[in-house]
């Protein structure tokens, strides 16, 4: 049988407490990651439909397309799709 000392037996309490509640805390942060990931929406319908009317309508926004590439030959940096 092991005898505790009367000062010692507060601190394996208190330490037994905090780390349970820092657990449950963790286990808090975890679920509430796993909710956040979850919920999000996703407007896939708005997005796969903006470029149809894009064409539909003919009204492309301008935009520049700037590719970093090294050491290519200049027949492919010209050439257009």
């Amino acid at each position: 049988m092991t005898h505790f000392r009367h000062s010692d037996f507060p601190c394996r309490i208190y330490g037994s407490i905090s780390f349970s509640q820092f657990e449950a805390l963790a286990i808090v942060y975890t679920m509430m990651s796993i909710v956040i990931l979850f919920a999000q929406h996703q407007p896939v319908r708005q997005a796969d439909a903006a470029p149809n009317g894009m064409e539909r309508e003919g009204n492309f926004p301008p935009v520049d397309i700037f590719i970093c590439t090294y050491d290519e030959p200049l027949r492919i940096l010209e050439s257009q799709y």
